[in-house]
């Protein structure tokens, strides 16, 4: 089974339980309280679980299997187009497995997620350092 990736997310488990508990009938006020937020954040919550894509990712190389690296979920809204979401799927896969992804011979080899294909090379430069960290 493969790892999923929540990129964006900031607690991908209350969204959930605050997406299903406005579809069961609880009120936002009631919510906003028990999680200590405001009635905004709650809606946001419910709003970007509803949003969410999931993508597959795997690494493949002319000739040879596609071996699968993991899930991505990421967040509706500013990423909503199709090709924006697909390429924050694989920069976060790239992030998370960097160490593992900077050791391969990088003109062979792709990342697809779902139906989109990207060279690994193009993926590290998107990726680029993140706050103080080389990749």
């Amino acid at each position: 089974m493969s790892a999923t990736i929540y990129a964006g997310l900031t607690n991908p488990t209350r969204c959930a339980e605050v997406h299903q508990a406005l579809k069961d009938g609880a009120k936002v006020k009631d919510l906003s309280e028990r999680y200590g937020c405001a009635p905004s954040t709650i809606r946001n919550q419910a709003k970007r679980h509803e949003k969410a894509k999931r993508f597959s990712v795997s690494l493949e190389r002319d000739g040879e299997r596609t071996i699968s690296v993991c899930h991505v979920i990421t967040p509706g809204g500013a990423m909503a187009a199709a090709v924006a979401a697909a390429v924050a799927a694989a920069v976060a896969a790239f992030r998370h497995y960097s160490g593992t992804l900077k050791a391969l011979e990088l003109p062979g080899w792709r990342l697809r997620v779902s139906d989109e294909v990207f060279a690994l090379a193009d993926v590290r430069k998107e990726a680029g350092p993140q706050k103080g960290r080389e990749l």
